[in-house]
């Protein structure tokens, strides 16, 4: 199927250029799910081409003129988007997961393909019953 391409404007607004000659072009890929919400949504600016993939992926392509704001954007899609161009903004993505993967791991290395599991202490046995404030029974659970 021949991508989809919206149509040129002369604004620039966001970072977004609207000159294919100006800016750094980005191609983005989402998964099966995302790409069935994408797909109901105009496209996100000027430049923007789609192209359907055969697993039922999409993939975008526009040129922008900074990559803040679509750093932003594919954070945002989280596991169901990966960045293939430009090299240097996919490694700019990698690290940003890994500094978020360590939040939630308690991770401190540097290698993002090993982060450090966090040791679950035992915690203690919980009483089987419970007691009631006025007559102080215990009651079983």
């Amino acid at each position: 199927m021949a991508p989809v391409v919206a149509p040129a404007a002369s604004i620039t607004t966001a970072g977004v250029s609207t000159a294919a000659t100006n800016g750094v072009s980005v191609e983005i890929e989402f998964d099966e799910y995302q790409s069935l919400w994408l797909r109901e949504r105009s496209p996100f600016n000027p430049t923007e081409q789609r192209e359907e993939l055969r697993n039922v992926r999409l993939r975008i392509r526009l040129t922008v003129t900074a990559l803040d704001g679509v750093n932003r954007f594919v954070m945002q899609y989280a596991s169901h988007a990966q960045v293939f161009a430009p090299e240097e903004f996919r490694l700019e993505i990698r690290e940003e997961l890994v500094r978020s993967l360590k939040l939630y791991t308690g991770a401190e290395s540097n290698e993002p393909d090993a982060p450090r599991e966090r040791q679950i202490r035992a915690r203690p046995a919980r009483s089987k019953t419970v007691r009631t404030r006025d007559s102080g029974r215990a009651w079983p659970l």
